[in-house]
């Protein structure tokens, strides 16, 4: 009957992957003493090491109850209902997250997101306007998030406010998903005609992740998220991919691991491309879904840029592209980098909003 005993031996199991046992002894440790946080948390490691997020909710639920829960339980309940699809819960849990610390930015800047995915314009702009209040140290990684998503998110505010007849409001017009990181952001909520026929299109965001992190044999967060989003969608439904741009800038994915550990680019790259492809067309396939996806749009060049540096990024581009055209057909390929890219292999700058992501009539052009 010894609570920590049981936590500690809980422990040992889990990181000897013995996780029928991990998980006794952590309800174990729960039963002895009910309101000891530390316990359920461990018991949330093993749900999350064994990619059980429905366990791993529950779990975090059950912290909610405890006479002296903390608060950031609600973050960690809103992650999970994320990668569970499940965005109103995971919105509601940073509302309640964000009474007890408004100054979060970051938090502040997600539910912001999500606003603007579904077509809250007032509210998207009121967080937007609080973000602006403060400064930011873009040495640290959540301040270069919350940065990004603030000055992006008002370029495609400022947008809609100019052109709104792109936007959809007919809601009973079928819909064509757009599932991707950040990029998808610029196609929510618009109404546009592919093959003869309108839709209105509606983002399903996966942040942060990479081509690279769906190409994994290893399970992880986000594709756990990508098969829920996938369950989720009705049966034969449109779905336009647009993963891979942050895999090919300068300063991450392909560059930065290349950095570490020098190899042959024309290898590695398409590899990993075939291994993203596949991965997406086999759970697509479960629900009938027909997959399109996006090739890279041609780099903004800065200043301060070198030579070599700027050559690295258009061949990584390039192969990322040439790789993807080869695992896929012409017909459902959607090539921003076609009419994104000048003589030189560099933006032509006629179609971005920012520095990376493109202007929301681009789809339609496409």
């Amino acid at each position: 009957n010894k609570a920590l005993a049981h936590n500690n031996i809980a422990t040992v199991y889990k990181q000897t992957n013995d996780y029928e046992e991990a998980i006794k002894h952590c309800e174990s440790a729960i039963e002895c003493e009910p309101q000891r946080d530390e316990f359920y948390f461990n018991l949330a490691n093993v749900y999350y090491e064994t990619d059980d997020y429905i366990s791993l909710e529950d779990t975090y639920k059950r912290v909610l109850k405890l006479k002296a829960f903390k608060p950031e339980v609600y973050v960690k309940l809103a992650r999970v209902s994320e990668v569970l699809d499940k965005i109103d819960k995971a919105v509601e849990y940073m509302l309640r997250y964000l009474e007890y610390y408004p100054e979060n930015y970051e938090i502040q800047a997600k539910v912001a997101i999500y606003n603007w995915i579904n077509g809250e314009i007032n509210a998207c702009q009121k967080r937007i306007k609080m973000i602006h209040q403060r400064e930011f140290d873009l040495h640290k990684v959540e301040d270069r998030f919350v940065a990004a998503y603030k000055y992006f998110l008002q370029a495609l505010l400022d947008y809609k406010t100019s052109d709104n007849t792109i936007y959809a409001d007919d809601m009973s017009l079928p819909v064509l998903y757009i599932i991707g990181d950040s990029h998808c952001l610029s196609y929510a909520n618009l109404k546009i005609e592919y093959r003869g026929k309108l839709y209105r299109t509606e983002a399903k965001i996966i942040i942060g992740c990479k081509a690279w992190h769906l190409s994994q044999k290893e399970n992880n967060y986000y594709k756990e998220q990508f098969r829920h989003i996938i369950a989720h969608l009705e049966d034969n439904a449109i779905a336009l991919m647009i993963f891979g741009e942050i895999d090919c800038r300068l300063d991450d994915g392909i560059l930065k691991h290349y950095a570490k550990e020098p190899s042959d680019l024309t290898q590695t790259i398409p590899s990993f491309v075939r291994e993203y492809v596949g991965f997406i067309e086999e759970h697509c396939a479960i629900k009938g879904v027909n997959t399109l996806f996006s090739t890279v749009p041609a780099p903004m060049l800065v200043e301060g840029m070198q030579p070599d540096q700027v050559a690295q990024l258009k061949k990584v581009i390039g192969i990322f592209n040439a790789s993807l055209e080869k695992e896929t057909s012409k017909d459902r390929l959607y090539n921003t980098y076609a009419i994104t890219a000048n003589d030189q292999g560099e933006s032509n700058q006629a179609y971005n909003i920012d520095r990376w992501h493109l202007l929301p009539s681009t789809i339609r052009l496409l």
